[in-house]
Parts: structure tokens; sequence; C-alpha cells
């Protein structure tokens, strides 16, 4: 849950002023599948998808760019993203000329990234019968 409110899933940034209630929990009897192996990826899971379906927002601007540079400059380019808390998600040199291409975030925000087609199923069906009783 920590590394999950630590690395939020709209921008690899912290997720802040966010309240998670947790109402139910099952686990796996068998040993094999409680380790920490399937419990911190389904919880981090868990706190993205339930952040994301809470329609969260960006509070502050955050800006996604490419810079072309040559070889001899990326460590300054590293040095003023890095004071201004940017990250560097890729860089690559750009075949046929000396420039590399220092690339920014993830352009896939969605809760798809996060539910598999099952449970997406299953929390449409869930609405589907929250709004027949409210009928």
């Amino acid at each position: 849950f920590q590394w999950g409110a630590r690395e939020g899933p709209l921008c690899d940034e912290p997720i802040r002023n966010a309240k998670f209630k947790i109402v139910d929990a099952k686990i796996a009897q068998e040993p094999l599948h409680r380790g920490t192996g399937q419990i911190i990826p389904t919880a981090r899971r868990v706190a993205y998808s339930a952040f994301l379906m809470a329609t969260p927002r960006l509070m502050e601007p955050v800006y996604y760019v490419e810079i072309q540079t040559p070889i001899d400059c990326v460590f300054a380019i590293y040095t003023a993203l890095s004071r201004c808390r940017g990250h560097v998600t890729a860089d690559v040199p750009q075949p046929g000329t000396p420039a590399y291409l220092v690339k920014g975030m993830s352009e896939d925000v969605s809760i798809n990234k996060f539910f598999d087609e099952a449970m997406v199923v299953e929390l449409a069906q869930q609405a589907t019968d929250l709004h027949q009783q409210m009928l």
C-alpha cells in the first residue's frame, strides 16, 4: 500500500489528501498464496484502481517534454530535471545523428491498466444492481 501511495497512477507522483477505507479483505488459506510476492502487487493495484475510481485530479502542473540534445549535455539535462522533481523515463540515441532523445511520463493513465477484464465486468454489474435498487 505504501508503495502504491508513494507512486500514484496519474504521473508516478505521491498520492496526497486521499483516504482509503478497507471494508473487506479475503486472504487465501494456503501460505503459498499469501506471501509478499502476491500481496504487495495486489495491494498496489487495489490502491491504484480505488484512487482512479474516485475521479482524481492533478493539483499542480505536470509537463511532458522530449528533449533532443548532444550526448555531452545529457548529464546537465538530468541535473536540471532532478532539481524540479522531474523524472526521465528513457534516453535513447537518435539513429544517424549525434543527438539523444530524453522522454517523460507514461501516456496510459486508465483503470484498465490496473483491473483485469473480469473485475471491470463485475464492477459494471454492481453499478447496474445499485442503480436498479435506487429506482
